[in-house]
């Protein structure tokens, strides 16, 4: 029986596309002068997060360098909010969950500002749980962001189901055992959807 409903946030419950590639070619502007199109940055970085993009892009650049890039990327995301859109229906969804299900979130996001973001939308008090990069030490695909989750809900991953949008959502799912449901079709979960109310229907 299922009793938490998690949720990734980039590419999932929000659209955060167009302000992470805006914010990637700030500091690739400012580490390595490489300007990725909208589509190149969609297609080979949006999944992978910033610090492998930033190694990717920045090959010279030491770990304490990317430490340093990192938290500079931190410091200008909020400039950015305002290419930021909640994904259709994802606010239908969670009020109709809301109260029936315990509802997470797991991120590999950096710091506490992503608590400030869901806040400007509206949907911060809707999450019982949320979890990023500040609580684990491996990211996904590796188990454990999930296992972190299911062990602040106290629940087996039986009792627990994914909300993603990319191959390393399944591969992180698989890995814990818990069930994956994908938004798109980047990956193949154990459920597809292109809109967010087909999960009442996976549910029931």
């Amino acid at each position: 029986m299922i009793k938490v409903i998690l949720f990734d946030i980039d590419g999932t419950l929000i659209d955060s596309a167009e302000a992470n590639w805006r914010s990637c070619n700030t500091l690739n502007k400012k580490y390595n002068g490489r300007q990725l199109t909208f589509d190149e940055y969609k297609n080979s970085f949006y999944a992978i997060g910033m610090r492998p993009m930033l190694k990717m892009c920045s090959p010279n650049l030491t770990e304490k360098e990317l430490d340093q890039a990192c938290e500079y990327g931190v410091s200008i995301y909020p400039q950015f909010h305002k290419f930021i859109k909640v994904n259709k229906n994802a606010i239908k969804l969670l009020e109709k969950l809301h109260g029936k299900y315990r509802l997470g979130i797991v991120t590999s996001r950096i710091g506490t500002k992503i608590l400030d973001e869901l806040g400007e939308f509206g949907i911060r008090d809707f999450f019982e749980h949320i979890i990023t990069f500040n609580d684990y030490t491996k990211p996904k695909p590796d188990p454990e962001p999930m296992l972190v989750a299911l062990k602040m809900f106290h629940v087996n991953p039986s009792e627990a189901v994914y909300v993603g949008d990319n191959q390393k959502d399944v591969d992180c799912c698989k890995a814990s055992g818990v069930k994956s449901i994908i938004f798109g079709d980047a990956a193949k979960g154990d459920w597809n959807i292109a809109d967010f109310m087909e999960i009442l229907r996976i549910l029931s």
